[in-house]
């Protein structure tokens, strides 16, 4: 359908605006004031709880932001009177809410910042969140934030104690997720025999050595080398590949300390070369 609209301002809400102190609005102001539905009541309402007088463009926009008289009478009555209509706006945009300040009170957080709380909500420490963090033992607030980021969740944390982990704080707990000790390599690792401690797991990791590493190396004959060992095995660039190629050369097994210095000279390389040419 199509057709055509006569917009008659209200003079007693343009007398009401006037009266409140702000200037008198365009007929184009006035429209999108109509348009935006922002009446008195969300004017009064914000002097009430001793906002900034925003502009009547100000106004609109926070009205298309989704900021009406339940909004900020909602945010008001949590404590949080952000002072002005931008302030208010930013909430909303990032979903700040009574539901998502309620939920996070009930989990004992309730002195955040706005900024504080803004970045909860970006963040995703959102209560489901911070009720499994908090069941889990850990009462930080703000380091929240930052495991989150680092992906460290309540499921995350229920592996590593599943694996006997327990009792670590937060900085370990961050520290293992960040060196990529996740649930198939944690799982993998303990499959293939090795229990052992976070350190010596994470520096396993960083080097290298991995489930499917051990598991190609014991098909080669190297079953049950201490993690030392293997460390300097996949340092000194000791791999499967290269290990068939040694043991078909030479017709045995050498054990891991030959293996590393024939790596180090080339000698299995050179030798295949060798063979080739001739």
């Amino acid at each position: 359908a199509s057709g055509t609209v006569r917009f008659v301002p209200n003079q007693a809400f343009i007398a009401g605006l006037v009266s409140r102190q702000f200037p008198r609005p365009t007929a184009q102001q006035l429209f999108s004031l109509a348009q935006a539905d922002v009446g008195l009541e969300f004017i009064d309402v914000l002097s009430e709880q001793k906002y900034a007088r925003p502009g009547l463009d100000d106004l609109v926009r926070a009205a298309h932001h989704g900021v009406d008289t339940d909004y900020v009478q909602e945010m008001g009555a949590t404590g949080y009177r952000v002072g002005t209509i931008d302030a208010l706006i930013r909430f909303r945009d990032h979903g700040v809410d009574l539901e998502f300040v309620r939920g996070l009170r009930a989990n004992g957080v309730s002195d955040l910042s706005p900024d504080d709380l803004v970045r909860f909500r970006d963040h995703g420490v959102d209560p489901d969140y911070l009720s499994g963090m908090r069941q889990a033992g850990y009462r930080e607030t703000l380091d929240l934030v930052r495991a989150r980021d680092h992906g460290v969740d309540p499921e995350y944390i229920a592996v590593l104690r599943g694996l006997g982990y327990a009792s670590m704080d937060l900085e370990d707990v961050i520290r293992a997720r960040d060196h990529g000790l996740d649930a198939d390599y944690l799982h993998g690792m303990r499959d293939a025999g090795y229990k052992l401690s976070l350190a010596d797991l994470i520096r396993a990791r960083d080097h290298g050595v991995t489930p499917d590493y051990i598991a190609a190396m014991a098909v080669h004959g190297y079953k049950g080398l201490p993690i030392d060992t293997l460390i300097r095995m996949r340092d000194h660039g000791v791999t499967p590949e290269y290990v068939l190629e040694v043991q078909k050369l030479q017709n045995k097994k050498p054990d891991p300390e030959e293996l590393i210095r024939m790596r180090d000279r080339g000698q299995a390389s050179h030798e295949q070369d060798i063979t080739n040419a001739l």
